[in-house]
Order: structure tokens, then sequence, then C-alpha cells
């Protein structure tokens, strides 16, 4: 479960293939909106490891509440 969350979360954040459904991979039941890559939680614990990695840079990540990037 954790497994597709995390490749879930990459895939739509990552630059390159962010937005493109063919690589998104679909689950039914579907998830809690707090498992969705849009969810802060998760953006920011793909921005952390991402960063920890040195491939921040990669990843697009939105706009959180109070208007700052995560980034």
């Amino acid at each position: 479960m954790y497994r597709f969350i995390f490749y879930r979360a990459v895939i739509a954040l990552h630059a390159k293939y962010g937005g493109k459904p063919e690589f998104a991979p679909r689950c039914c039941p579907a998830l809690p909106d707090e498992m969705l890559p849009e969810s802060e939680v998760v953006q920011a614990m793909v921005l952390q490891l991402a960063t920890l990695l040195g491939v921040a840079d990669q990843f697009q990540v939105s706009a959180s509440p109070d208007g700052d990037h995560i980034i």
C-alpha cells in the first residue's frame, strides 16, 4: 500500500511525467483524499526524500495554503 501511494505521488509530482494519465496508476476502491499526490503531507514527504537525494529540482509541488511553495 505504501509503495503504491509513494509511486503514484512521485509520478504525479515529477516534472517530466506529472499530468500524463498514461503514467498514473489507479486503484479500486479509491484511496482517501489524504493519500492523493495533491495532499500537502504526501507532497512534503516526496519533496523531503527528493531533497535528501539531491533531485528536488525534478519535482513540481503546489503552493501551500499560506501561498508559499513547499520547496
